[in-house]
């Protein structure tokens, strides 16, 4: 059965054209009742007085009908309300619905109009001024008007040989002449001629326009062929093919529509030119609306796809999304047509059959894959230039699920899949098919499906009834003794059981996928359907024994309800499963004690997986002390590095809820290394101050890298390591941390080594002192040592082991230029705001420099000892720190045999440092002098201003009345003169006052 696009439906029948006629009433079938009576005649000519009256034209807005008669009469009909009216011969402007006219003085009416037409983009719409815009052609010109709250002229383009007939779309209009079809630019003025034609032949030839998009016209030519035209005036697309010449064309996007001479209407497909449809008009008509259009309701299509609730029968009515739901599909009842033909004696539409109607027809007679195929060649047409588009979609997915349904009912389980998933059913409506997971889903929420869908789903029953009447339909009476108790009835029973329990399985991961993608947005029927979905799963899973499924469910966001999930996974025997079940939920106890319980047991069928990585990762999340207690203690007897990992994961920002000295304490009974992972933890992250912390973190290092030497295989590679530094230093100018550092990652004693100096160089809070005697008794860290004697102020002990010792000159210098603090890799850290104490602090560094250089130079000195062996070390250091080191210091400690070119660079740039040292001062004394004049010029300028105070006999101090005698007093700003004493005096009881007593 091919798909018929358009379906003939009449209006309105009997149409009263003339005064004398009858009105017909609603009894009688019309649409509606006319009311009004003739106002006025002649609009353009006043018809043959003689002959039949008959509608000339129909145009269509909202609900309202607007007859044209041969006669110069207007008529307006009301659908369910029909009136009428007279309106003048010329192009005049009225209101909508009622015909009014408007004022000619705003509105005057144009004369020598041969057509006119407005900008179809913008039907409905306005400019920003408020106003419409149409384009009105005269004899020779386009004049464009603009529509507001008055008409007035706006531009006028110049058209050779006028136009009969126009369309406009945006800035393109293509007209035609008596001659040929153009292309007007109305905002470059310019006109490009397309198609030529002649009005020859047996009938003469009325040019047609018509817009098919936003990019196209279509032109009707002589003989009987259309050509689609692009706004560049290239053709494309191919041509239409008519049985003979239109009268009219309209198009309801993805079809033309032609009404032709011989009274047929000939339908198009757009997009493959190809004919699809061919209808006979009873009535002769003349023309094709091609306005807004109307509303026409279609029997049979609001009882297929209203929305009801699948636990009841009653329509949508109260909550949010069911109210959402129901206006989005109230006018589904009606169908939009432009497509308004008016015929002689009746008005008739061409209503887009809607495709549910017809397939529906084909699946009350089980033709599955015909309505299915039907419904796949009609789905490229919903394109969004279709004004079906929406409701066309709701029509898809009815059709897929009612034949998902049908095979579902089959036990065509795959097929159904597919179809199911490709009419986007809601999951809850096949979950309830299933008896054992009916009570997941919650009756109060309502769930909304198509009426003709949920009447399908009813007729089916549970899987159970579908199962057994496949069963009866197909196998019997030939299994004996009967079906339920033939032992092959029963295993073909289990696998259609199993099969559908797989095809749900598929779907709802499916659909779960789909919610769940990534950068969308749950809404509120999302969360409440992936609630019902997850718990489903969870079920399937178990069942099936999916347990990899089963788990990433659990370990990963879920909507798993523990009321609803925690019997099955019981009866199930998925104790491990139920344990994360519990932890995600913060049943966090029941959780622990499964998994204690496993592990304990040792056993197989209960095998944990990552043994007690889950246990460590949930007493992490743990906010219960005496629980997180219970079993931290568990875990370190089993394993001392993951039970400190039980802290050490933890928020560090946040208060330790284990008091850290018992963790040590525990700790410490099992062995070093979860001990010193907790005191890292307790140092670094959470930057404890406790000196023990620190100190026995010290100790720790110390062991474990004096255990890993008792390896001789170790000890020989430490030794390696060593003396390949001490010959390549010189070279590379690595320092020793950072040649550690530079070992392979699977060098274990290098890495410690380089981490404990790290430790030793940032912390201030461990026993420095005790280190220094243990590091003494292992005699073997010499980089610790050097660190450690740094810590103490023994620098001249700490660069003589970097240098003797280690060979780690850069080093060296490294310790002098931080004050001793560092031997290697310093970190930048980020400018901050110049203080008073960042500027002391310099200095104090500066200064400490100073004196660390010149004991570097003696600790060269002293380990050379006039062999030369060090010189060109020596040589580079007070070349490049000379500007650390007075000159007159550093010559004094050099030999003098050494010669002045040796030390040339080094004497050229302190006395460079030294000449700038002394003009930087003379700057400085310079700008001090400076500041000291204008200061005393401004002390000059404030005594000129007071003026001299003058001394006489007869001045007494405004303290104690006495005369003012010698140099000793004070002129206060009111110009009262006091003894200096005095005023102190007065001071010195003012702030002896006792506040209380005053």
């Amino acid at each position: 059965m091919s798909f018929i696009p358009f379906t003939l439906q009449t209006l309105i029948n009997n149409v009263a054209l003339e005064d004398n006629q009858q009105v017909p009433s609603q009894n009688q079938g019309n649409a509606g009742n006319r009311l009004g009576t003739r106002i006025a005649s002649g609009i353009g000519w006043g018809g043959n007085k003689d002959s039949k009256v008959t509608a000339e034209s129909v145009e269509a807005w909202e609900n309202n009908l607007y007859i044209g008669t041969s006669d110069g009469q207007l008529i307006h009909y009301l659908y369910d309300q029909i009136s009428s009216e007279d309106v003048y011969t010329t192009l005049s402007f009225y209101s909508l619905p009622e015909m009014s006219p408007l004022p000619p003085q705003n509105f005057p009416p144009i004369k020598g109009v041969t057509c006119f037409c407005y900008d179809i983009s913008k039907e409905g719409k306005t400019d920003q001024d408020g106003a419409i815009r149409f384009c009105a052609m005269k004899r020779k010109m386009i004049v464009i008007y603009s529509l507001g709250d008055r008409l007035s002229e706006e531009v006028q383009i110049p058209l050779p040989d006028g136009a009969i007939t126009a369309c406009q779309y945006g800035p393109y209009v293509c007209a035609a002449d008596n001659h040929q079809y153009k292309l007007i630019n109305l905002h470059e003025k310019r006109m490009i001629p397309l198609m030529p034609y002649t009005n020859g032949g047996s009938e003469p030839f009325n040019p047609i326009i018509t817009i098919i998009s936003e990019k196209e016209f279509l032109l009707a030519l002589p003989p009987y062929s259309g050509q689609f035209m692009s706004f560049g005036g290239e053709p494309v697309r191919g041509t239409l093919e008519w049985q003979n010449f239109p009268r009219a064309i309209g198009v309801e996007y993805p079809y033309t529509v032609a009404l032709l001479r011989d009274n047929t209407v000939e339908i198009h497909n757009i997009l493959e030119q190809k004919l699809v449809q061919r209808v006979s008009l009873t009535s002769k008509t003349k023309t094709i609306s091609i306005g807004p259009g109307i509303n026409v309701r279609v029997a049979g299509l609001i009882d297929r796809l209203k929305f009801v609730n699948i636990f009841s029968a009653d329509d949508v009515q109260s909550s949010q999304s069911g109210e959402n739901i129901k206006n989005g599909h109230s006018n589904f009842s009606t169908v939009p047509t432009r497509l308004i033909m008016a015929g002689s004696e009746s008005i008739t539409a061409l209503v887009t059959t809607p495709l549910v109607i017809q397939v529906d027809t084909m699946l009350d007679s089980n033709r599955v894959e015909e309505a299915v195929g039907t419904a796949d060649r009609a789905i490229s047409t919903a394109t969004p230039e279709n004004v079906h588009s929406e409701r066309m979609h709701h029509e898809f997915n009815y059709i897929y699920q009612k034949c998902g349904f049908i095979y579902f009912g089959e036990t065509y389980f795959d097929p159904a899949f597919g179809l199911f998933e490709k009419g986007k059913i809601d999951p809850r409506i096949l979950i309830r098919l299933f008896t054992d997971l009916k009570d997941i889903i919650c009756e109060d929420e309502p769930i909304y499906v198509y009426s003709g869908i949920k009447a399908t789903s009813d007729n089916l029953g549970s899987i159970d009834k579908i199962v057994s009447n496949s069963l009866v339909k197909n196998y019997d009476p030939h299994m004996m003794p009967d079906l339920n108790t033939n032992p092959a009835a029963n295993e073909l029973r289990k696998a259609l059981y199993s099969n559908s329990k797989e095809m749900l399985q598929k779907f709802l991961m499916k659909d779960r996928e789909q919610r769940k993608m990534p950068g969308r947005v749950l809404s509120k029927e999302d969360k409440v359907i992936l609630k019902v979905v997850d718990n489903a799963l969870l079920r399937l899973y178990a069942e099936s024994n999916s347990d990899d499924l089963l788990t990433s469910l659990l370990e990963n966001e879920n909507e798993c309800t523990l009321t609803l999930c925690e019997k099955p996974l019981i009866d199930a025997k998925k104790i491990y499963h139920l344990a994360i079940l519990y932890k995600e939920k913060k049943e966090y106890a029941k959780a622990l004690e499964i998994w204690h319980s496993i592990i304990e047991q040792e056993n197989p069928e209960n095998d944990l997986p990552d043994g007690l990585h889950h246990i460590v990762d949930l007493l992490g999340k743990c906010d219960d002390p005496d629980l997180l207690w219970k079993y931290a203690k568990w875990v370190i007897q089993k394993d001392d590095v993951m039970g400190a990992k039980i802290f050490t994961q933890m928020d560090s920002k946040k208060p330790m809820i284990i008091e850290p000295g018992k963790v040590i304490s525990e700790l410490r009974s099992v062995g070093n290394n979860g001990l010193r992972k907790f005191l890292e933890y307790l140092v670094t992250p959470r930057k404890s101050q406790e000196e023990s912390y620190h100190t026995e973190l010290a100790l720790l290092y110390i062991q474990e890298i004096m255990d890993e030497l008792l390896n001789e295989e170790t000890r020989f590679k430490f030794e390696r390591i060593n003396n390949e530094f001490m010959i390549t230093s010189e070279k590379s100018g690595l320092t020793y941390l950072t040649f550690l550092l530079n070992q392979h990652n699977d060098d274990s004693l290098s890495h410690t080594q380089a981490k404990f100096i790290m430790f030793l160089q940032t912390s201030t809070k461990f026993n420095a002192e005790e280190i220094l005697v243990k590091l003494k008794e292992v005699e073997i860290l010499k980089a610790e040592l050097a660190v450690v004697y740094g810590k103490l102020g023994h620098h001249e002990d700490a660069l003589y082991v970097l240098i003797h010792d280690l060979k780690d000159y850069r080093g060296a210098e490294i310790y002098c230029l931080n004050a001793g603090r560092i031997i290697g890799i310093t970190r930048k850290t980020a400018k901050k705001q110049v203080t008073e104490k960042k500027i002391a602090e310099e200095k104090a560094l500066i200064s400490s420099r100073k004196d660390l250089f010149l004991i570097l130079l003696r600790v060269y000195l002293k380990i050379d000892n006039g062999t030369g062996e060090l010189l060109g070390k020596i040589i580079h250091l007070l070349n490049t720190q000379a500007v650390y080191m007075d000159i007159m210091v550093v010559l004094g400690l050099l030999p003098e045999s050494w010669s002045v070119e040796m030390l040339n660079e080094f004497l050229v740039r302190s006395l460079r440092q030294t000449y700038h040292e002394y003009r930087e001062g003379q700057i400085l004394r310079g700008l001090c002098l400076g500041e000291n004049v204008m200061i005393n010029i401004e002390l000059f300028k404030t005594y000129q201003e007071i003026g001299p105070s003058v001394i006489t006999q007869n001045v007494t101090c405004s303290l104690c009345s006495r005369h003012i005698s010698g140099s000793d007093f004070k002129k206060e700003p009111n110009n009262n003169i006091a003894h200096l004493n005095c005023n102190i005096d007065q001071n010195e009881n003012i702030d002896s006052v006792d506040p209380l007593s005053v």
